[in-house]
C-alpha cells in the first residue's frame, strides 16, 4: 500500500488527486469486505456512543430538575420562617427599642423549624431523587444536600449513612468527593469520633486536585488537634494556614487561634510553677 502514497504537493493538482483516488480505489478493492465490516462496527459504535451520551444527558437533566424542585421547597420554608422572625421584631427595630432581651422574647414567639414537622417529607423526596437517578451526578448532589439537612437537625447517624455511599461513588479529585469527605469529617467530629474525622480530612489534604479546599481543611485539622490536646500539632497546622493562605478567612481565623494558644501557654506554665512550689512547701 506504501507505493500508492502521494505527496502533499501532488495533491494540489486536481488531476493528481483523481489519479490518487483511483489508485486508492484499486488498492482497497481487495480489502473492501473486511474494511467495510470494520467501518460498520465503528459507525454502530459511534451511533451507540452518541445515543448513550444523549441518554445520559437527558437523565442528568431530569435528575437535576427533580432535585431543584425539592431544593426550592426547602429554601422557601427557610425563607418564609426568616421573614416571620423579621416581622416579629420589626417594630422593635423601627422604634429603636430592640434590646436583646425583648428581641429574644419576640423571636421565641415564632416556632422554630423542626425536621419532623417541616422537612421529613421533603427528605423523602430527596431520597426519591437518589433512588430514581442513582447513576447521575445530581444523585450525588442530592446525597450532599440531604446530609446537610440531617446535620442541621442533628440527625448525625442518618447523615453519616448517606455520606459514605456518596464518597464511595464519587471520583477522587472531584468537588463532590471533597465536599462529601468534608461533611463526613464534620459529622464524625460532632459525634466525638475525632480520630476518624482527622483521617477523613487528611485524605482531602493528600489530594492536590482539591487544593481549593486545603485552607479550610488545614484550619479544621488544627481545631480538631487542639480539641484532642495535641497543641503542638495544632499550632503547626495553624501556622501553615497563615503562611499559605494568610489573606483568606481561614488564614485570619488561624491567626486568632495562634494568638489564643500563645496567650494561654504562658498562663499554663505559671500555674504549673505555682503548683510545683506549693508541693515543695
Amino acid at each position: 500500500m506504501a507505493k500508492n502514497k502521494i505527496s502533499k504537493e501532488e495533491l494540489k493538482s486536481p488531476d493528481a488527486f483523481l489519479s490518487f483516488a483511483d489508485k486508492v480505489g484499486q488498492g482497497l478493492s481487495e480489502y473492501w469486505k473486511p474494511i467495510a465490516g470494520g467501518i460498520g462496527i465503528l459507525l454502530l459504535g459511534g451511533i451507540g456512543y452518541t445515543a448513550f451520551t444523549a441518554m445520559n444527558r437527558a437523565q442528568e437533566q431530569t435528575a437535576s430538575e427533580a432535585l431543584f424542585k425539592v431544593e426550592q421547597k426547602i429554601s422557601n420554608i427557610k425563607t418564609e420562617h426568616a421573614k416571620k422572625q423579621q416581622e416579629s421584631v420589626k417594630d422593635l427595630i423601627d422604634n429603636s427599642k430592640g434590646t436583646q432581651k425583648k428581641t429574644d422574647a419576640r423571636l421565641k414567639e415564632v416556632p422554630e423549624l423542626s425536621f419532623d414537622k417541616d422537612f421529613a417529607s421533603l427528605a423523602k423526596e430527596v431520597e426519591q431523587v437518589i433512588t430514581e437517578h442513582k447513576s447521575t451526578q445530581s444523585a450525588q448532589r442530592a446525597r450532599i444536600r440531604l446530609a446537610r439537612l440531617y446535620i442541621d437537625y442533628e440527625k448525625l447517624d442518618m447523615a453519616e449513612a448517606i455520606l459514605k455511599p456518596a464518597i464511595a461513588q464519587s471520583k477522587k479529585g472531584t468537588s463532590l468527593y471533597g465536599l462529601s469527605r468534608t461533611l463526613l469529617a464534620s459529622v464524625l467530629s460532632y459525634k466525638g469520633q475525632t480520630g476518624e474525622a482527622i483521617e477523613a480530612l487528611s485524605q482531602i489534604l493528600d489530594d492536590q486536585s482539591l487544593s481549593y479546599l486545603h485552607s479550610e481543611v488545614l484550619l479544621k485539622l488544627g481545631i480538631l488537634n487542639k480539641e484532642t490536646g495535641n497543641t503542638p500539632r495544632a499550632e503547626e497546622l495553624f501556622r501553615r494556614v497563615t503562611m499559605e493562605f494568610g489573606e483568606t478567612e481561614a488564614g485570619k481565623t488561624a491567626k486568632n487561634f495562634l494568638k489564643m494558644i500563645r496567650f494561654i501557654a504562658p498562663k499554663s506554665k505559671t500555674t504549673e510553677g505555682s503548683n510545683a512550689s506549693a508541693i515543695d512547701l
